[in-house]
């Protein structure tokens, strides 16, 4: 499954200097449109990879990307019924944030799907793993 919010400028909350009120908006909004993006929630056949891909001019590092999809990845977890980092722990979910450059437009896509159970302590050691698997078409 691939989904893409269009028009969603994330930035990093990391050394931001803005009002908590102003923070927990945007995250909110964050939120609600990732909900709406995903439509009814599904069930998933365990463990399964959520790539989360921030699509805009600028990049980020790794904690400024992290920082920036946040509300997404929790907004994906309780989509999913799972607490996102219980889920990550218990290998049952394994979360990959990226970033990809765009001229002037700014977006992020969500990719969900099943991994092979082997794979995923795998993966979890060397993210780029799945990127090369999925690219051999190994990965479901």
């Amino acid at each position: 499954m691939k989904v893409t919010i269009p028009s969603l400028k994330t930035k990093s909350g990391d050394n931001s200097h803005v009002h908590w009120r102003t923070k927990a908006g945007k995250v909110t909004r964050e939120r609600h449109l990732t909900r709406l993006v995903l439509g009814p929630p599904r069930s998933w056949e365990w463990p399964i990879v959520v790539t989360i891909t921030r699509v805009s001019p600028r990049a980020l590092d790794t904690a400024g990307l992290a920082s920036a999809l946040k509300g997404v990845e929790d907004e994906v977890a309780a989509w999913l019924g799972v607490d996102d980092g219980q889920a990550e722990r218990a290998g049952q979910v394994l979360w990959i944030k990226t970033w990809e450059r765009a001229s002037k437009t700014n977006a992020v896509t969500i990719e969900i799907e099943p991994l092979a159970p082997g794979l995923v302590e795998a993966a979890r050691a060397h993210p780029t793993l799945v990127k090369l698997l999925r690219a051999h078409g190994w990965a479901a």
